[in-house]
């Protein structure tokens, strides 16, 4: 008599994509929401970036008075974002006929159970040129 083993247990392959399912899941969960909130403070960046670009300065001490009003009020809406870095930085440049917006911010994902901590460094940039 023969025997066959063709039953639907549980074996270490189900086991392994179990395991793989669970990674998947958790790293959505965990880095998901950061790297979501990075798009989000790029959109934000080419807003500043179109309106530095709309107003004509026609001085370096003008676009340092604009990109000071502009910087403060793109901090406070990252903030609301979500991105709560203390040292987060904005910087805005002009290049040529266009602008440079970049931010500089860290984000800390807490893993549970193994108590440590992953730092994701982001530097989102947006380059918009003037159309002639």
């Amino acid at each position: 008599m023969l025997r066959s083993n063709a039953g639907g247990g549980f074996n270490l392959v189900s086991f392994l994509l179990l395991l793989g399912v669970a990674a998947g899941i958790y790293g959505a969960v965990k880095f998901g929401p950061p790297h979501w909130r990075k798009w989000q403070v790029k959109e934000a960046l080419g807003d500043t970036a179109s309106r530095f670009l709309g107003n004509r300065s026609p001085s370096p001490e003008a676009d340092l008075e604009i990109g000071t009003e502009l910087r403060a009020s793109t901090i406070a809406r990252l903030r609301a974002l979500g991105v709560e870095d203390p040292a987060l930085n904005i910087t805005i440049e002009r290049q040529g006929t266009g602008v440079a917006v970049a931010a500089d911010y860290k984000e800390v994902v807490r893993h549970p159970f193994v108590n440590k901590i992953t730092v994701l460094i982001f530097r989102p940039t947006v380059v918009l040129e003037r159309a002639p």
